[in-house]
């Protein structure tokens, strides 16, 4: 279940969603660690600030409560990727296997995307902190 006008989902919709992210980012950031020394990506190669592989394998983690979140069910469940996702992710490598330099161009647009994601969320944040305030001024009231 996802609803967009809300931003609720599911919490198996969510884990998928963190599942794909991780195929993702792990190809993108293995392509990324190989190139480390391009001259046009030497300039945003930061894993310490960057790097989301870590982070998604540890909320996969969370939301099936097992370190081997691989075998889980809805991983098992999940027999096929998306075609869509897989062929980013060859994409992404086939990419990766080059002198680099387009990989500037996925990078880009990998990690605006997940930071233009971060400002959605705080914006969620900040809109349900401004609704329990409000619900809370109301019961004060009474």
């Amino acid at each position: 279940y996802c609803d967009w006008s809300s931003d609720v989902c599911s919490s198996d919709l969510h884990l998928r969603y963190l599942m794909i992210l991780h195929r993702v980012y792990s190809a993108l950031e293995s392509a990324l660690d190989a190139h480390s020394t391009h001259p046009n990506l030497c300039g945003i190669y930061n894993p310490a600030l960057l790097a989301r592989k870590g982070a998604l394998e540890s909320d996969c983690v969370f939301y099936t409560g097992c370190r081997e979140w691989r075998g889980s069910g809805v991983w098992r469940e999940w027999e096929e990727e998306p075609r869509e996702v897989r062929e980013y992710v060859e994409r992404v490598r086939e990419v990766g296997e080059g002198e680099g330099t387009k990989l500037l161009a996925h990078a880009y647009v990998r990690y605006r995307t997940f930071l233009f994601s971060l400002s959605r969320v705080r914006e969620g944040l900040m809109r349900t902190q401004w609704e329990t305030s409000r619900v809370v001024s109301r019961l004060r009231e009474r």
